[in-house]
């Protein structure tokens, strides 16, 4: 898993690069005149809190110098006028595309009246109609504006929302060539952006499914979250997911704001095991998901503006609320914790900020603020990316640490009984590949009560400590070795013929009797029996009970004829001492 999560991370860092390196690649292969905004013209302004028609707004006698502050209006259900001329010197017509920074404005009318005009052409642009009326295949309102030749026109633009939201006066002026690259910037930026993001929340229920964790599938949620918050703020949804309905585009922004910040919390809490480590924080997350998802039901009955800000307070105490829980478990020693709070450091920077230029007219920057979330937001899924990919591999080490565990004895520190049944399993499932004959060692200490009663069972602890050394010693590394219960050990082994085994065997047994256990100031003598079964071959694979029982009728033999023996089952292959080979 950290192999192809390296991997992953490599070929996204490669991707990212080469969509940089393009997109500046392309921005210089074209000499291309600069993006107008207000600011470049020379521009007037004027705020009108009843409606106007565009002969009232003519003749108004509030209209003012357009400066840098009166970009940004924050939360207003007021109408806003502009007004500038565009001279066109040339002996041609020219065209200029006329577009807003927002996905959401509501309403743009643009009138339009010539030199030698007295009355205005009008045009009036909505995203409360389907997209499909637009006279630009864009993602925000756009307008081409023709401009004849020799001719200066007057340029008048009202701008308004139905109801009160966000309201940024950051009307762009572009020929079609520069209108052009930019979309194409735009796209290959954006399909960067959810496309990483589609990866990172395909890996994330890949997690979620294969590993059965619900960490894995809240960040999933999440992230799918996060592709619908964005694709409602980028207008991509309403270009090309959801191009008739102009409701949801409209009335699902806080909707989806919520659902946000309801997912957000929910992985943050189980990530972080708020509920263990944080208790007081976990109730915290809970009630602030309680709030969203009250919200989300009074947005539903109809109602707009507190819910309007109850949206932008959520997404602010998410911004200030995920740092503090990731740093505070962090502290109690969740390592991972640290990816957490790195994360949601940069994005509640950007989030804090973006909030504060869309909600209040203190900053003059548009939409900047928006796009600069959007690079701290990837960061951010990266970054969750790496906590959730380090957590999924600690998880999967302590898994195998207690399979581990589970198969082990602790005294000798070889496998214990499940381990040989696993082992079995296994070598029948590769008997297709490897045709060797298995076969199984069964060991019993002989009057191993009896080292207990005269020396303690310390002491026979001690015994069977050097047992365990000895049978790692003597087998190889592809040998299963456990001690299957009190005195017994089993030994599971593959060999092309029974001598092999008889050999392994008989050197067990004869270094055990030739080597007494120094235990404190005494030496204990000892020895041992063995049996031997054959219980796997390409044509007979008995079960498990069978091959134990094989087993201890050998051993049971050894026993019988004296102890100190090794047999092979049947029991007439008793060994000829005599006739030992030892390898």
């Amino acid at each position: 898993m950290r192999v192809h999560t390296r991997r992953f991370f490599a070929l996204y860092a490669l991707m990212t690069l080469l969509g940089l390196t393009l997109a500046n690649q392309q921005a210089a292969a074209y000499n291309l005149e600069p993006t107008r905004t207000l600011k470049d013209l020379d521009t007037q302004i004027l705020l009108a809190v009843e409606p106007l028609t565009i002969d009232q707004a003519t003749t108004d006698l509030r209209w003012q110098e357009f400066q840098p502050r009166d970009n940004n209006q924050g939360i207003s259900d007021k109408h806003y006028w502009v007004r500038f001329s565009l001279h066109n010197p040339e002996p041609e017509d020219r065209v200029e595309i006329l577009s807003t920074e927002t996905s959401y404005l509501d309403h743009m009318a643009v009138y339009l009246r010539r030199d030698s005009e007295s009355n205005f052409q009008s045009h009036s642009l909505s995203d409360r109609e389907p997209f499909s009326s637009r006279p630009v295949f864009y993602r925000t309102l756009a307008l081409p504006i023709v401009l004849p030749a020799g001719t200066k026109t007057e340029i008048y633009i009202q701008a308004y929302h139905t109801k009160a939201d966000s309201l940024t006066m950051g009307f762009k002026l572009e020929s079609p060539s520069r209108f052009a690259t930019r979309q194409q910037q735009e796209h290959l930026s954006f399909g960067l952006f959810y496309g990483a993001l589609s990866i990172m929340a395909l890996m994330a229920s890949i997690f979620a499914i294969t590993l059965k964790q619900r960490n894995a599938a809240y960040y999933a949620l999440f992230l799918l979250s996060s592709i619908v918050f964005w694709l409602m703020l980028n207008g991509l949804g309403f270009q090309y997911l959801w191009p008739e309905a102009p409701w949801w585009h409209n009335e699902g922004f806080h909707l989806v704001y919520l659902i946000f910040v309801i997912c957000a919390l929910q992985f943050s809490k189980s990530f972080l095991q708020l509920q263990l480590l944080s208790p007081h924080l976990n109730v915290v997350f809970i009630a602030i998901q309680a709030v969203a998802g009250t919200g989300i039901i009074i947005r539903l009955i109809g109602f707009y503006e507190p819910i309007l800000t109850l949206s932008y307070g959520l997404l602010a105490a998410l911004a200030l609320i995920l740092p503090v829980a990731s740093f505070a478990v962090w502290r109690k020693g969740l390592d991972y914790a640290l990816w957490s709070l790195l994360a949601w450091l940069i994005y509640a920077a950007g989030l804090i900020l973006s909030l504060i230029s869309a909600a209040t007219p203190l900053f003059n920057w548009g939409m900047t603020p928006l796009f600069y979330v959007q690079i701290a937001a990837l960061l951010e899924t990266l970054f969750l990316m790496i906590g959730l990919s380090k957590w999924l591999i600690q998880l999967e080490s302590e898994r195998q640490q207690a399979i581990t565990q589970a198969s082990e004895d602790p005294l000798t520190g070889l496998g214990n009984r499940r381990r040989l049944q696993i082992a079995f399993t296994q070598l029948k499932d590769r008997m297709a590949i490897d045709q060797r004959p298995a076969y199984v060692l069964m060991i019993d200490l002989d009057y191993f009560k009896q080292v207990n009663d005269n020396y303690g069972h310390e002491a026979g602890d001690q015994v069977l400590k050097d047992v365990g050394r000895l049978l790692l010693r003597t087998c190889r590394d592809s040998d299963v070795v456990t001690r299957y219960g009190g005195e017994e050990f089993a030994i599971l082994l593959r060999a092309s013929e029974i001598d092999s085994v008889i050999q392994i065997a008989e050197r067990i047994r004869i270094e055990f009797e030739s080597t007494p256990t120094q235990y404190n100031s005494s030496k204990i003598a000892h020895t041992l029996c063995c049996g031997i079964a054959e219980v796997m071959n390409i044509e007979s694979q008995p079960s498990v009970q069978d091959m134990m029982r094989h087993a201890d009728a050998a051993l049971y033999q050894a026993k019988a004829a004296g102890r100190n023996q090794t047999y092979v089952y049947p029991h007439e292959h008793k060994l000829n001492h005599t006739q030992l080979t030892v390898y």
